[in-house]
């Protein structure tokens, strides 16, 4: 054919290098294994994907779900990076800064006020702490 209407699609054996040399779609991902994104690369003959990089391309997710290798295959687990979560035995909050569940002493409801307590499954008014501090406020 004299003119080449599609680039050339690269080409790999068993072993993982090329024996055709050509463009491939690369899954790219942080030394973590979270998926950075999706790049074409060359592939000249004898050489295989990039360090970090897979053929295989993810699903996609919600945004409550991340993307990270794992051995051989991708994983999606739960992302709540950037939401604030609340102690539930302090109430204290902090910011989730890591892929995975929230922790099992954490909760994403916020209380109400200082005076909750948390029963296992939301914030209720705990009358003791509400008391105690009028005390020390009347006193």
């Amino acid at each position: 054919m004299k003119y080449q209407l599609q680039p050339e699609t690269a080409i790999l054996d068993n072993d993982g290098l090329t024996i055709k040399a050509g463009w491939a779609v690369i899954y790219n991902v942080d030394s973590n294994g979270e998926y950075l994104g999706a790049t074409y690369q060359h592939l000249p003959i004898g050489v295989g994907v990039p360090a970090n990089s897979y053929l295989d391309a993810p699903k996609p997710v919600k945004d409550d779900k991340a993307i990270v290798r794992v051995g051989d295959k991708w994983t999606y687990p739960a992302d709540h990076r950037g939401k604030k979560i609340y102690s539930t035995a302090t109430g204290a909050e902090s910011t989730v800064t890591e892929i995975g569940d929230i922790p099992a002493n954490c909760t994403l409801l916020k209380p109400n006020s200082e005076f909750d307590a948390w029963d296992g499954e939301k914030w209720v008014l705990d009358e003791n702490k509400l008391c105690y501090n009028y005390k020390k406020f009347k006193d």
